[in-house]
């Protein structure tokens, strides 16, 4: 009944984040297509090729409305997305402590913070043909994605009412990263339309497989 309760409210807060509206709909707009522009002169000429100005130039927006989204033109490029989990998203995952239910839930919770991202095929593809460009770039999205980790772990610490020496939030955030990472892998070797959230779970019950107790023997 918990698990019913909190899928239909999931479904509530993804399906409102869908389509963002107004003011709220103009700046993701703007905010990705920075993000696009900047890949694709990154793969073209390097990131010594082009400057903010041209940047801004070719977006159709002023230098100082760049400088309101992204602090560098390396973090145009990575996309700078953590910023912060919306808050419906967040009140979401911690209402939803139940036996059993982490996993699935940081799963779900990661999936519509993608979502609601509009991270697709081409952004991935985009970022992988700017890192072949400029390798060092890598740096930046381990240390983007060290954040990242770090805001989900005090959120499942949080959730559970765990200590800080519990390795749990530690382990539950990391295993449901090389889950997502190894989907995303697979978005590249299929192409276009797949469905992000059936690759991640698809990934998740293979990795739960590595996991599940070696069959007792019992013919001794």
């Amino acid at each position: 009944m918990h698990y019913l309760k909190q899928s239909v409210l999931l479904h509530d807060v993804i399906d409102g984040a869908k389509k963002p509206v107004g003011r709220a709909a103009k700046k993701s707009r703007t905010r990705h297509e920075l993000s696009r522009v900047a890949r694709e002169l990154v793969a073209r000429h390097g990131m010594a090729g082009f400057t903010v100005d041209e940047l801004a130039a070719e977006v159709g927006v002023s230098r100082r409305t760049f400088f309101n989204y992204f602090p560098t033109k390396e973090h145009a490029v990575i996309g700078r997305v953590e910023d912060g989990f919306d808050d419906d998203l967040v009140e979401w995952f911690l209402a939803g402590a139940a036996p059993g239910r982490l996993v699935d839930d940081l799963v779900e919770f990661s999936v519509s913070h993608l979502v609601r991202l509009d991270i697709g095929f081409d952004d991935i593809e985009t970022v992988r043909r700017a890192l072949d460009r400029e390798p060092q770039l890598l740096n930046l999205i381990v240390r983007d994605g060290e954040e990242h980790d770090r805001r989900l772990i005090d959120l499942v610490r949080t959730r559970e009412g765990l200590p800080e020496e519990d390795p749990v939030p530690r382990l539950a955030v990391r295993l449901v990263g090389v889950v997502m990472r190894t989907a995303s892998e697979e978005i590249l070797r299929h192409g276009p339309g797949t469905d992000l959230g059936a690759l991640v779970h698809t990934h998740l019950a293979a990795a739960r497989a590595l996991f599940a107790p070696a069959p007792t023997d019992h013919t001794a």
